[in-house]
């Protein structure tokens, strides 16, 4: 994470946190040796499961949701994802909106992106900032669990 997180107003009810991430990705060739290489140096790793993943072009005029194979071909890049992390026997979900691309681009997209979901989704829980951490800051909030 770069920067501090800053609160944000995304659609009506819904408000949070928002940061920024340096992500790196790799083939499944490339993570088991990873892993491995990470394992041995850091403890504390949890398995992450991905559980729903939405895809979207936000090239054009209008937010366009893309299949998983026109995502990977176009590098697009923008999704939303909801996130289930299991791990001794306790379940915790995030929800995450990612965006990709040019730095001049990320304010707007994301707000092209976050426009377009949370206006069409009816979602059964309030999603306020009491609820939206960082990824270091709810990690850490959830460690007394795991």
């Amino acid at each position: 994470m770069y920067g501090t997180a800053e609160p944000i107003a995304l659609a009506e009810g819904v408000t949070g946190l928002t940061d920024r991430w340096v992500k790196w990705s790799f083939n499944d060739e490339a993570v088991g040796p990873m892993t491995t290489a990470l394992s041995l140096e850091t403890a504390g790793w949890l398995d992450v499961t991905k559980w729903l993943l939405r895809g979207f072009d936000l090239s054009g005029n209008s937010v366009v949701e893309v299949t998983e194979s026109d995502r990977e071909r176009s590098m697009a890049g923008n999704t939303v994802e909801l996130t289930a992390v299991h791990t001794q026997s306790s379940y915790w979900w995030t929800l995450g909106l990612e965006e990709k691309g040019p730095p001049e681009k990320l304010d707007e997209n994301f707000q092209r992106l976050s426009g377009y979901f949370f206006g069409r989704a009816k979602l059964p829980l309030i999603l306020d900032e009491k609820h939206s951490y960082t990824y270091p800051t709810w990690i850490d909030s959830i460690s007394k669990w795991l």
